[in-house]
């Protein structure tokens, strides 16, 4: 099969933009609950399980869920459907299904990291003098922290959230190799394989690119979620 970077995008974007898509809220909840409840046991738990996420490279919980879910249940599929076993579409049921155990594996260590941040700058939020005259205002714990402390903690955590989503483009070449999916991240690995330089030298640029577009539209994206950031203003 020819090297054509153009069928190889559409599954990269869906498997990482599925990841996203679950990890975002999932970790952020995590995060909020393990601030609200410092020191309690939820709070333990979920740093925890946290710092395992983190710890662990996501090829790791690849080959668990593959062989675990995949191959010992037999619940889901080991590998990726083509796009002609899924019926012509990026868009089918059986591509969706196919996708599930390399979504887990990318969604796991994006939950951990979301969870951790959120934690930590909503903890900052909530012992803020601010909080105090929120409070002494007559403002319940649950309106402060609505109102006041969720969204100042927001100020740094969505233009990562941001970042991710522009990052999702890059793929995981690991994971692709694993559960076969015919994606940017094999085309790299391919075009090495078969000394193609033309394909790793426009891959390599590919991802520098959006590595790049992900770190300028970070730093810009704070001086519109917090109208007290202005670049370049006294």
């Amino acid at each position: 099969m020819p090297l054509s970077p153009e069928s190889r995008l559409p599954p990269t974007v869906l498997m990482n933009a599925y990841s996203m898509i679950l990890s975002i809220p999932i970790g952020i909840v995590l995060g909020i609950i393990a601030a609200i409840f410092k020191n309690k046991p939820i709070d333990h738990v979920i740093s925890t399980i946290v710092m395992l996420f983190v710890s662990v490279p996501p090829f790791v919980y690849a080959f668990l869920v593959q062989y675990l879910i995949g191959f010992k249940l037999g619940a889901l599929p080991v590998m990726v459907s083509s796009l002609f076993d899924a019926g012509g579409s990026w868009l089918t049921w059986p591509m969706f299904k196919s996708m599930i155990l390399p979504v887990l594996s990318l969604a796991f260590g994006t939950i951990a990291g979301l969870a951790r941040f959120t934690r930590a700058e909503l903890t900052e939020a909530l012992t803020s003098e601010y909080m105090l005259l929120a409070r002494a205002k007559g403002l319940t714990k649950n309106m402060a922290i609505a109102r006041h402390a969720l969204r100042n903690a927001m100020v740094p955590i969505l233009p990562m959230i941001l970042g991710e989503f522009l990052g999702i483009l890059s793929g995981s070449m690991i994971i692709e190799k694993i559960f076969v999916v015919n994606g940017v991240g094999k085309l790299y690995i391919q075009s090495i394989a078969m000394l193609d330089y033309d394909v790793f030298i426009a891959t390599s640029m590919f991802y520098t690119i959006i590595g790049l577009a992900s770190t300028i539209v970070i730093d810009l994206s704070y001086g519109f979620i917090d109208p007290r950031i202005r670049m370049g203003e006294k």
